[in-house]
């Protein structure tokens, strides 16, 4: 018997694997995009492999999908209707090297930030 953990990162495996074929990608040419190896990708849509944050950063930018749709199985979006589509694309971009140390306090940082955005916003009327 699986546990729960095991099965989530089998149906991520899966949802790598489909996305993947579903834009018409090898394996080849989707590790060379993401700078691992084709046998690293393969173990990876087998659930045989777990990846770093880097490498899920990346499998999103060249897969075109949130990261919760990988991790959880959100809905897919239209990333040509996201009005700041390439403003995250060129965060993803500059994040993915990165190691795990400096991507936590990025997001201590982001998490500072966006609350002071937060609390700088006007106050909604409830309806």
């Amino acid at each position: 018997m699986y546990s729960e953990k095991r099965l989530r990162d089998l149906k991520m495996a899966r949802r790598i694997m489909y996305r993947r074929e579903e834009l018409g990608y090898t394996r080849e040419q989707l590790a060379w995009m993401c700078g691992i190896s084709t046998s690293f990708l393969h173990d990876v849509e087998y659930g045989m492999r777990g990846i770093s944050t880097n490498t899920l950063l990346k499998l999103c930018k060249y897969l075109e999908v949130p990261a919760d749709y990988l991790l959880r199985n959100t809905p897919k979006f239209d990333m040509a209707e996201d009005e700041t589509y390439e403003i995250k694309e060129r965060i993803v971009d500059f994040m993915c090297d990165l190691t795990a140390k400096e991507l936590e306090a990025l997001e201590q940082i982001c998490h500072i930030y966006v609350d002071c955005i937060r609390a700088k916003r006007p106050k909604r009327k409830n309806v």
